[in-house]
């Protein structure tokens, strides 16, 4: 191979490894905005209402109407995702709150899924019913995608947080060893200073000793 074509080479991993970071920030920061405007309007009247229906037919969490009104599941509900969005964000800064982003945000879709199994309407009736889907259907369907998103996002964080710790790990190490090695340098450097001192003082002597007349 020659040089050229190493170079070209590089030059394309290098643009390939900037394209997938940059589509990474974008579909991480897509799930930050999405999953901020869901929590923040869970506080409206309208969203939480519009999710009852959802809540009430699940045996996961049917319960929860039992113990507190559809608007204060929506109080709640609403901080969860925004802490989930603002745990996400944090990744290029703190990777490890970040994997509670991703776990937290995988079990909320998954939640959300698991709805379009006990909630009546996912199929059109007019159109025959299921696979063809109602409005709430679609509405559902959209949780697959952020599901696997939520996934990926989860995976890179706990990638990076184990990078991180093989950096850390690395960079103690070294700094351990260029301790430990220090006064081995310094001794080095003392005996070769000496020796350099010893040969300077025996060529100025030969230079003032006089020549023998044999």
């Amino acid at each position: 191979m020659s040089q050229d074509e190493a170079t070209g080479m590089a030059a394309d991993e290098l643009g390939s490894s900037r394209t997938t970071a940059i589509a990474g920030l974008v579909a991480r920061y897509a799930l930050v905005i999405v999953l901020a405007w869901f929590g923040a309007m869970k506080f409206t009247y309208y969203e939480s209402h519009g999710i009852s229906p959802l809540i009430a037919n699940s045996p996961f969490f049917s319960w929860i109407y039992n113990i507190m009104s559809i608007s204060a599941f929506g109080r709640l509900l609403g901080p969860a995702e925004l802490l989930t969005a603002a745990l996400l964000a944090l990744k290029p800064w703190f990777p490890k709150a970040s994997i509670l982003g991703g776990l937290l945000a995988s079990l909320f879709f998954l939640g959300t899924l698991s709805t379009m199994i006990t909630t009546p309407g996912i199929g059109e009736a007019s159109a025959g019913g299921f696979p063809v889907l109602s409005a709430n259907g679609q509405f559902l369907m959209k949780d697959i995608a952020l599901l696997g998103l939520s996934l990926w996002l989860l995976a890179d964080a706990i990638d990076s947080t184990r990078r991180q710790t093989m950096i850390t790990t690395g960079l103690t190490i070294a700094t351990h060893r260029v301790r430990a090695g220090t006064p081995t340098i310094r001794l080095f450097m003392r005996a070769n200073t000496h020796a350099h001192a010893r040969r300077h003082l025996e060529r100025r002597l030969d230079r003032r000793t006089p020549a023998r007349i044999e």
